[in-house]
């Protein structure tokens, strides 16, 4: 079976200014949300967020999608700062609780495979995509200016799609809001490094 390389099977063409281009032509923006430890509230509360959250799909007149990630924990990072600060401290008691402190950490993740979650909102935007074969049977019809001066450009249709896109992300954003759900919108070196562990997720990204 001939090997098919990665980039043929992503449909991205281009990550920009936090914004995702497919293949297609469409449009994404990815936000990350916080989660809610929903055991925690009181049934009021409960019944609350139950029912803004319900509101808000309601309020949709588009597609979303909710992706919900588990990832063990990386605790390498943290690690590597302990040792950074070990090294300049003279008091060699602390620096003996510092190793301790970091081989029971390595050791307690590695046994417990400690996961985190991540909870991600993909908004979306696909341009309308006329039918060739409608508009050459239209264009026999009616005749059809060949003039293309009043023609948009690409970087004009970019732009356009994309201020439809921030709508559609200003609406998601205001409904998360009322949730009281906290959220940001990840930029394009975040984005790069999340599709890459998607799909090779038993390698770094570069």
């Amino acid at each position: 079976m001939e090997k098919v390389a990665s980039q043929q099977l992503v449909n991205i063409e281009t990550i920009k200014d936090g914004v995702i281009t497919l293949k297609d032509g469409g449009l994404r923006l990815v936000l990350e949300v916080e989660g809610v430890n929903f055991d925690l509230k009181s049934p009021e509360e409960q019944t609350g967020i139950i029912n803004s959250f319900q509101e808000f799909l309601t309020s949709l007149d588009f597609s979303l999608q909710i992706i919900i990630r588990s990832q063990i924990v990386v605790i390498e990072p943290y690690l590597n700062k302990i040792a950074e600060r070990q090294k300049s401290e003279t008091n060699e008691l602390l620096k003996s609780q510092m190793t301790d402190y970091m081989n029971f950490l390595a050791n307690f993740i590695r046994e417990n495979h400690i996961m985190t979650k991540y909870f991600l909102v993909v908004v979306p935007y696909q341009p309308a995509i006329l039918n060739q074969s409608a508009i050459s049977r239209l264009s026999s019809l009616i005749p059809l200016p060949k003039s293309t001066a009043n023609q948009p450009t690409p970087d004009q249709e970019y732009a356009r799609h994309r201020a439809q896109l921030e709508n559609r992300f200003n609406i998601i954003a205001n409904g998360l809001s009322r949730m009281g759900v906290q959220y940001r919108q990840l930029p394009t070196e975040e984005l790069i490094p999340l599709f890459y562990s998607l799909y090779k997720p038993q390698e770094s990204p570069l």
